[in-house]
């Protein structure tokens, strides 16, 4: 006997209402991933506290990463109805010559594409949502490229930095918590409906007393105000500085500057220096970290300003639970040895937020004595140099290749009417791969 696909999906979502009984918020393991108060609140169905739109980046990169490692992890585990995985590939390519007939370097691009499957297979409708939500993404993205052309000291690129910071802490998600939690569990089923049912704009199975469960895990009143910013920067930009092309922060080396604050205490900016090397040499930066409503929103570099560079969910999340408390920052004393007395606080001034607008960084002269760690880098080996250059290489590649073949993927669910500024956007990463990392 034939069950339609609709019946099927009635029956899974029954058997996973039939479950809840098994169930609590506990059931999913989400320690240490970066989405992991959004993937649990997905998880118990409290939708309103999920902190992305059902048609946001965030949800197309998560629905993504769960799709590609269930192929691979869970393959077993799919419906009799699996269909396959579709990737582009280059089916034409175009370059311009010299007059002495020869290819001009960085020139070849891809002019047309066509669909090759992976061998690899999902529940169709993941796959249909997938596929939704990846043009939604690609049209989105041109549409902040072409913004930040026309806008004046805008940066066409912001878009695409806003997705490799979210590509950055998606990628490893899903994959974790098909590996915590095993392909079959039931909460990874249930987690499953409701990621469609958030996706296609349905309600959500919820879970009963999740969504309280999980709201008893962060302070009600918000994020104490004594937070330690040098400890909090140093994270934040330790985990945003994986997808910086070129250079590598030095972990240590924040130095926490001026503090804004509103009139009721909390920060609203804080500028800082830290220090960062670039093809063996020791550099200063400047980044400024704003906040919304308490809770770090966004890392604004010097370099490029009027970008905000994505903070880790993860450490936002710990943050809203105050892990970063200036009293739980400080250390204990020494084993026999008294603690010190804490001197007087000073009076906090408040100071009303204003915007502002940090210089470019400007090369130092050599040597750089301010900055940690510049005689060791300065002194390195030819060997170890060399070594270094190609690690920075090899992720600047890597970066590239991750751009390309996400948008790739989008090509086929772009509308028409974008799908030629979208191949141009293609070109453009393809070129650079080309003249950065080869064919």
């Amino acid at each position: 006997m034939r069950i339609s696909l609709p019946i099927v999906s009635l029956l899974l979502v029954a058997a996973a209402e039939g479950r809840s009984a098994e169930l609590s918020a506990q059931s999913l393991r989400t320690d240490g991933l970066n989405f992991g108060d959004d993937i649990a609140r997905l998880y118990v169905g409290d939708f309103a506290r999920v902190g992305f739109a059902r048609d946001s980046t965030e949800l197309a990169l998560l629905l993504g990463s769960y799709m590609t490692a269930f192929s691979r992890q869970c393959a077993a585990e799919l419906p009799t109805n699996k269909v396959e995985i579709m990737a582009q590939e280059c089916e034409r390519e175009s370059w311009t010559v010299n007059g002495f007939g020869a290819e001009r370097p960085g020139s070849r691009h891809c002019v047309s594409y066509r669909s090759v499957g992976t061998g690899r297979y999902a529940d169709p409708e993941v796959y249909a949502l997938q596929r939704r939500l990846d043009a939604a993404m690609a049209g989105t993205m041109t549409q902040d490229m072409l913004t930040g052309m026309l806008r004046k000291g805008g940066d066409a690129a912001g878009g695409m930095r806003r997705m490799t910071d979210l590509a950055l802490y998606a990628r490893n998600d899903m994959p974790q918590l098909l590996q915590a939690n095993g392909c079959a569990h039931p909460a990874v089923q249930r987690l499953q409906a409701n990621l469609l049912r958030f996706g296609n704009g349905a309600a959500p199975i919820v879970l009963p007393g999740g969504a309280a469960a999980l709201a008893q895990a962060a302070p009600a009143d918000g994020p104490a105000r004594g937070q330690d910013h040098k400890r909090l920067l140093e994270d934040l930009i330790a985990e945003q500085s994986q997808a910086w092309m070129m250079n590598r922060f030095l972990p240590g080396s924040v130095r926490p500057g001026t503090v804004l604050r509103d009139a009721q205490g909390q920060a609203t900016e804080v500028l800082a220096g830290y220090g960062y090397t670039a093809m063996g040499k020791t550099y200063p930066g400047k980044v400024r970290l704003t906040f919304r409503d308490g809770v770090p929103q966004c890392l604004y570099y010097a370099d490029i300003p009027d970008t905000c560079r994505v903070p880790s969910p993860k450490i936002l999340s710990a943050y809203r639970k105050n892990h970063y408390a200036a009293e739980i920052a400080a250390a204990p004393p020494p084993p026999n040895q008294a603690a010190s007395p804490a001197p007087a606080a000073a009076p906090m001034a408040t100071v009303t937020p204003t915007p502002v607008a940090l210089a470019p960084n400007p090369a130092p002269a050599d040597p750089a004595p301010s900055v940690p760690g510049r005689d060791a880098a300065a002194t390195l080996a030819p060997a170890d140099l060399q070594e270094r250059q190609a690690a920075l290489r090899e992720r600047r590649c890597a970066t590239l290749r991750l751009q390309v073949e996400r948008l790739r993927e989008s090509l086929a669910t772009t509308p028409p009417q974008r799908v030629q500024q979208l191949e141009l956007h293609v070109a453009r990463l393809e070129a650079a791969q080309a003249q950065h990392c080869g064919r």
